[in-house]
């Protein structure tokens, strides 16, 4: 089973995209969601995904800085 995460501060970018990967993956995958960088951040502290999804710009912490963290 893989683990994916999507992380971005718009929630229908979230909807959509777990939409997508569950229409045609279902049974292969695990989603979560993160709403902004330090949620992400926490996720990815604790959990291994083997997929990450993350907006670059979103307001208080980036992307990009998430990634410069992990």
């Amino acid at each position: 089973m893989k683990k994916i995460l999507i992380c971005d501060d718009e929630s229908i970018v979230i909807e959509s995209i777990s939409h997508i990967l569950r229409k045609n993956f279902s049974e292969q995958m695990t989603i979560d969601e993160a709403y902004d960088g330090e949620e992400a951040l926490q996720k990815l502290m604790f959990e291994n995904y083997h997929i990450v999804f993350i907006d670059i710009q979103m307001p208080d912490m980036s992307g990009i800085e998430v990634m410069e963290e992990i």
